[in-house]
């Protein structure tokens, strides 16, 4: 929602600015343990990254050895 869409719902009806307030704060608590949940994931992926890398590099030096 825009500033001024905001400001103009304020103005004009502030129940439904509460409720959608609520609304919000609802959904923030329901996406917390579904961040808690992906951040394992996320450091899980990041080692396999790292590992990928380093052993592209140490392909790329065996490589770079086998050629004259």
């Amino acid at each position: 929602m825009k500033d001024e869409e905001i400001l103009n719902l304020i103005r004009s009806n502030p129940k439904a600015v509460v409720s959608y307030i609520e609304e919000l704060e609802a959904k923030k608590r329901s996406l917390k343990p579904k961040k808690r949940n992906l951040n394992p994931e996320k450091r899980s992926l990041k080692l396999k990254t790292k590992l990928s890398c380093q052993e592209k590099n140490f392909l790329k030096l065996k490589i770079g050895n086998l050629i004259p």
